[in-house]
């Protein structure tokens, strides 16, 4: 079912006001998602001190993998971690505190915000270039003098790209690998116990859900990184290539035979899914701009060219938003009364219930649940 029924008697004005507020608090932690975000940039970024690779306890094989990887690929691991748990906060956040009523609503919520934290990581981490935590300075220096942006994306998008070139390559060789493995993890004890007692053999496995408020920001965050760096740095995009074709075939196996539908949305979530897609290709627009600054000039034909390419994509974005999405959300009067007309009124009685209406709680005689 899609309805949480013990949030179903929460007032309206009630769960509003609760928004409102939750809103405040996760404005207020995208200011400072920058602290976190930043430090691990700043962490693959530090000069080696005293040479430590030549170090006696360094030389061996065991000993420099293990440096590698503290220096190299346990900050990428540790946000990878970070951005995992952040949806399942907000998800929390709506469900518990918010009071929404139904799991599709609750799901594109976390997405929505999950989304934006993501965008966040990616532009602190861009900005916030390789030597300091100077993103507020320099967001600072843009609202004085818009015209910064480009030299801070000039200076910053190109020192970056091996820092996300390895944060694609964790979500190849990691992120979605586990994909595979939450199934087994979720009835372990079922499988482990069929061998043993005939009892478990016949216990149904406990089912798995897709999870649409991290896989969806997932798959949009990398193609925002490779429409960003696709010509900045080129060497990413076999990165981003294998790990969509990797996630094509996982993402098959998962929907044919693996993932239960848990709720359904009406396909609601290709709209965040469709913005995201327009910002990425957006930003990887503007970061191109500032090469064409840095190479020609601003007052060079190439860079206003790519000026007018991104007006372009606002434009196209805006006709695209009023012609289709808002349309798409709602059906004229006329379509309604059509598709009225041509039902069967009895049969579409005889599929309905009485007790759908009924709040579980009051038919189970007291017992809780969703």
């Amino acid at each position: 079912t899609d309805i949480i029924w013990r949030n179903a008697a929460m007032p309206v004005a009630a769960r509003r006001t609760r928004t409102f507020l939750a809103n405040c608090g996760l404005t207020l932690g995208l200011v400072f998602w920058s602290a976190p975000v930043g430090s691990l940039q700043v962490w693959t970024s530090l000069e080696d001190p005293n040479d430590l690779r030549n170090q006696w306890w360094v030389r061996t094989d065991l000993a420099f993998i293990l440096y590698t990887f503290l220096r190299e690929y346990l900050p990428v691991l540790s946000l990878l971690l970070l951005q995992y748990a952040l949806p399942m906060a907000i998800r929390i956040i709506a469900r518990e505190y918010e009071g929404w009523k139904v799991k599709s609503d609750i799901a594109r919520r976390a997405l929505q915000w999950n989304f934006r934290y993501q965008f966040v990581t990616l532009y602190v981490t861009v900005l916030s270039g390789t030597v300091s935590l100077s993103f507020h300075d320099q967001l600072g220096e843009v609202a004085q003098n818009p015209q910064m942006l480009f030299s801070i994306l000039r200076e910053e998008v190109p020192e970056v790209a091996s820092y996300f070139i390895n944060y694609v390559s964790a979500r190849v060789g990691i992120t979605v690998p586990m994909l595979l493995f939450f199934p087994l993890i979720s009835n372990y004890h079922l499988l482990s116990c069929r061998g043993d007692q005939a009892k478990d053999a016949e216990q149904p496995l406990n089912p798995v859900y897709p999870d649409f408020a991290i896989e969806p920001a997932s798959l949009g965050l990398v193609l925002v990184l490779g429409l960003t760096y696709s010509v900045i740095a080129p060497s990413i995009m076999p990165v981003c290539t294998l790990f969509f074709c990797f996630a094509f075939l996982v993402y098959c196996w998962l929907f044919s035979f693996v993932y239960t539908p848990e709720f359904d949305a009406l396909g609601a979530c290709w709209y965040e899914l469709y913005e995201t897609t327009i910002l990425g290709l957006l930003l990887g627009t503007l970061s191109l701009a500032a090469l064409a600054s840095a190479f020609k000039g601003f007052n060079s034909a190439e860079f206003n060219l790519i000026l007018v390419l991104c007006v372009a994509i606002v434009g196209a974005y805006v006709y695209m938003h009023y012609t289709f999405a808002v349309p798409s959300k709602y059906i004229s009067l006329e379509d309604a009364c059509s598709v009225d007309r041509s039902c069967d009124a009895a049969r579409v009685s005889s599929m309905l219930s009485e007790e759908y209406y009924i709040d579980p709680i009051i038919k189970n005689g007291g017992e809780a649940g969703e």
